[in-house]
């Protein structure tokens, strides 16, 4: 998971409820995008490049790449970072015991 690339550290409810967690994240997206990913509004070549692994065995050598540092567009780890924030109080909510 790459919830900490966006600053979001309070896991609980991703690691005790992933499926809701991913559910309700791609209806937040959703209606907020009208995607049910993030979109990078900014240029990538704007953005700081960085060496990256091209494939799941990084020790490989030559499998790197050069590519944009999304990690370094303020305004996208922003918004991550209020997505899974806001998904988070959305189930702590549905998750309450009733009264």
């Amino acid at each position: 998971m790459y919830h900490g690339k966006f600053g979001f550290r309070n896991t609980r409810y991703l690691r005790t409820q992933p499926e809701a967690f991913e559910r309700e994240l791609k209806t937040y997206l959703h209606q907020k995008y009208g995607v049910d990913g993030l979109p990078f509004s900014g240029s990538p070549a704007d953005l700081p490049q960085a060496w990256v692994p091209a494939a799941a065995n990084w020790t490989m050598f030559g499998r790197w790449c050069f590519l944009p540092d999304f990690t370094q567009a303020k305004d996208y780890i922003a918004a991550g970072n209020t997505a899974l924030q806001t998904v988070h109080n959305r189930i702590k909510e549905y998750s309450k015991p009733p009264r």
